[in-house]
């Protein structure tokens, strides 16, 4: 795998377990967004959010998880 992350200055600062939306998610974290994204501490960060580059196309399976209230 040819990959890289750009670690950048802000990113979430809590995370939750996903199973609160889907119980077959348990396990898996995603952001907490009831808290404000805050500072990562990485140090000389150039980027102003992470960022994930793949080099190679087929290495790419893109994966969504929308929690929408109606």
């Amino acid at each position: 795998m040819l990959s890289t992350w750009g670690q950048g200055m802000v990113g979430p600062s809590q995370w939750k377990d996903a199973g609160c939306v889907n119980p077959s998610l348990k396990g898996v974290k995603m952001p907490d967004t009831a808290v404000k994204p805050g500072d990562t501490g990485v140090p000389n960060a150039y980027l102003q959010y992470n960022e994930y580059i793949c080099y190679d196309v087929s290495q790419v399976r893109l994966r969504y998880l929308l929690r929408v209230r109606m």
